[in-house]
């Protein structure tokens, strides 16, 4: 299979590689496979509620990339597959219409901003315990008003660095947010 010099599949508009063919796109899901491992880098989908799948031709998804989702308007959620470790910085800006998003544990690190902006996002669903969330991962998002956990103490060892890293207590353009709600599995 002949890849382009970079290493990597290079989706052309019908969602295969234009080198080799292999399709890059699943769902209206895009990815690259490099190392072993799949990252979603774009989604140009009908659907409203996304579900990354956990696979993309037999290679794990791990990552989803820098801007992947950025300034979509249509999903309102999107769930992410256990096997994902890593949201890239500013993955999901600008999603005007998000309004869920679910977290899986296996998730270590959340990139600076990957949520900045979702104006609409409601519910946020961490269950990460060893995650490390960056700054301003949540900062503009005003109508956070619950976020589901599995228990305060995996609450507890997730390392929120910087301003706007806690979904908990939110900044945004017009004033301070605070969530209404934080529901534990455990209790």
């Amino acid at each position: 299979t002949y890849v382009a010099a970079t290493g990597k599949h290079v989706a052309n508009v019908d969602g295969r590689c234009k080198y080799c063919e292999v399709v890059m796109q699943t769902n209206g899901i895009s990815y690259t496979v490099s190392g072993g491992y799949a990252t979603v880098t774009g989604y140009n989908g009908s659907a409203k509620e996304v579900v990354i799948a956990s696979t993309y031709n037999g290679v794990p998804v791990t990552h989803i990339g820098a801007n992947a989702f950025e300034g979509n308007t249509r999903i309102t959620s999107v769930v992410i597959p256990s096997g994902v470790t890593t949201i890239e910085t500013y993955a999901f800006l600008n999603c005007s219409k998000l309004i869920s998003v679910v977290i899986p544990k296996s998730v270590t690190a959340i990139a600076r901003g990957a949520f900045y902006s979702c104006e609409n996002l409601l519910d946020v669903t961490i269950f990460a315990s060893e995650a490390v969330i960056e700054s301003a991962t949540f900062y503009n998002c005003p109508k956070i008003a619950n976020v589901y956990i599995d228990s305060i103490a995996d609450w507890c060892k997730i390392k929120f660095k910087g301003v706007d890293a806690n979904p908990l207590a939110v900044r945004n353009t017009s004033n301070d947010h605070f969530v209404k709600r934080l529901y534990a599995k455990e209790t």
